[in-house]
């Protein structure tokens, strides 16, 4: 044959390739931007990136189940068929996952399928207050070219988040990352089957992982800048975040929490380091410890009205200089006055759960809320905009509740905005208390 025709031949495949890599390109192109800009299904907002990453994301997930241990236990007894319960990825109300094979995870701190192409679900975001979502650990990034041996896991859970030293966090993220565990050791499976990822920026939990799911740790694996390898799994499980602080806050939130705290609740003590929760180094003096159990005698009626004081913490980086003097007035109206770094969680709990309102200065002590069944009247002193963390919790669990925007930051510390006084503040609570 005439080598023009070869010519001609090898021009048209030529052609038909670059067509192909272009329609290809084009359709992940669309995939991406179709992903990043999916709000409406108000599951995730995912990052920006590069053109020259291709973020890849599930098409489906599944519904959460007890039984779903068999998928991850080294010791498999039961086949799991998937089929049957994958869903739409739109309900935040429900509590699922999705599963990745041959996935990659070196010292970045996100994570990578098969074709090196990052994970959407494998970074930590929050919403700032412009809306725009930020990525606290990193977000995603082209995979690490500094090559380490690879030490292969047939099967694990990614864990997002492991903060046990700060509690809003413990009860917010922490929990989001670590309810499949939570739920599966509630249920009396041994978490020890079950193989754990998480980046190195976490290593400091570890201990705090092992007492609570009652582990030796052998099960635990970190990935991350000075680990010895990177981590190949061939099925990893990862679970849907429950709470996106500024951006959502599931109905099965609070759930998780309350399973999360029937574990936690009895090693708290020793474990929890938070400043603005733990007074460490001082302790409730023997009167107070009275009083405060006096609550609950048949003596004395149900604590109605609790006021969640911030006055008696160490190092109080938002302190209200007006706080003491809003206290004596409330407790001489019959409120009652309760300084949670104090008492143990399940102290807090009795009393939050005996209040029918619960008022306070913004922090972290309204996050236990999570952990009570019925619903309560929330007034909440604070310098927040609208959508804030704590507004979508109330709202998530049906509370009636009531923000008043009357305080400023300055410096570390709160003021009162222009034309508040204790005298104002303590009218709009009365009033908003009855």
């Amino acid at each position: 044959m005439p080598a023009s025709f070869y010519s001609l031949i090898k021009g048209i495949c030529l052609r038909f390739i670059k067509l192909i890599s272009n329609g290809l390109s084009a359709i992940r192109y669309k995939k991406r931007v179709a992903i990043n800009q999916y709000l409406g299904s108000q599951y995730i907002i995912f990052p920006s990136c590069h053109s020259s990453i291709n973020p890849r994301s599930p098409k489906k997930q599944f519904a959460f189940k007890i039984d779903d241990y068999h998928l991850l236990s080294e010791n498999k007894k039961k086949r799991i068929d998937l089929k049957k319960n994958n869903i739409t990825a739109n309900d935040i109300n429900r509590l699922t996952y999705s599963i990745h094979h041959d996935v990659t995870a070196t010292e970045n701190s996100c994570l990578f399928d098969k074709f090196n192409n990052p994970i959407n679900e494998s970074v930590l975001w929050r919403i700032q207050t412009n809306g725009e979502p930020k990525f606290p650990y990193g977000g995603l990034e082209p995979i690490s070219t500094n090559k380490k041996p690879v030490l292969k896991l047939k099967t694990a859970i990614w864990i997002r988040f492991a903060h046990f030293y700060h509690f809003g966090h413990l009860l917010t993220e922490t929990c989001s990352a670590l309810y499949p565990l939570v739920l599966w050791k509630k249920a009396g499976l041994d978490i020890e089957n079950i193989n754990i990822v998480l980046h190195k920026t976490f290593k400091k939990g570890l201990g705090s992982i092992i007492d609570l799911f009652g582990i030796t740790g052998k099960n635990i694996y970190f990935h991350g800048p000075h680990c010895e390898y990177d981590l190949k799994v061939k099925r990893l499980l990862i679970p849907r975040p429950t709470i996106v602080l500024r951006s959502f806050s599931s109905r099965k939130h609070a759930l998780v929490a309350q399973q999360f705290l029937d574990l936690w609740a009895p090693i708290e003590r020793q474990n929890s380091q938070d400043m603005e929760w733990s007074n460490k180094g001082t302790s409730a003096t023997p009167d107070f410890k009275n009083r405060l159990l006096c609550l609950y005698t048949k003596r004395h009626p149900k604590c109605i009205k609790l006021w969640l004081s911030r006055t008696q913490l160490n190092k109080c980086s938002r302190a209200l200089p007006e706080e003491r003097q809003i206290e004596k007035i409330l407790s001489e109206m019959g409120w009652k006055i309760i300084h949670p770094q104090q008492h143990s969680i399940r102290t807090q709990l009795n009393a939050l759960e005996e209040a029918r309102v619960v008022a306070g200065l913004a922090g972290s002590a309204f996050h236990l809320l999570y952990g009570v069944k019925v619903k309560k009247k929330i007034i909440q002193l604070t310098w927040r905009d609208e959508g804030c963390t704590y507004e979508k919790q109330f709202k998530s669990q049906d509370f009636e509740y009531h923000l008043i925007r009357c305080l400023n930051l300055y410096r570390g510390t709160t003021r009162l905005k222009s034309g508040y006084d204790i005298q104002k503040i303590i009218e709009l609570i009365t009033r908003l208390s009855q």
